[in-house]
């Protein structure tokens, strides 16, 4: 298990420090107005590890545009979603 730790650490890191959010961000349609959120993904001892990630005001329109009461935290600039999936089992 600190292999994998260690491997998604460096791949974090490398992917957030050494390439800009802009440059690989998606259109994702959800709902009435598309959202800018840049998706990675790898694959690392079978499991496919997925992160989202988007600005607070993209968070904040999205939230609105799903009708939710829920407010994004005051002093943070982006929403991380983790997503871990085992590709034999799903």
């Amino acid at each position: 298990m600190g292999k994998l730790f260690f491997m998604l650490l460096v791949w974090v890191i490398g992917s957030l420090v050494f390439s800009p959010i802009s440059s690989a961000q998606h259109g994702h349609e959800q709902g009435p107005t598309p959202m800018k959120m840049d998706t990675r993904e790898i694959l690392v001892e079978g499991i496919r590890v997925t992160f989202q990630i988007m600005s607070n005001n993209e968070h904040q329109k999205m939230l609105q545009d799903m009708k939710m009461k829920e407010d994004v935290e005051s002093g943070t600039t982006h929403n991380i979603t983790v997503i871990l999936k085992d590709e034999k089992t799903q």
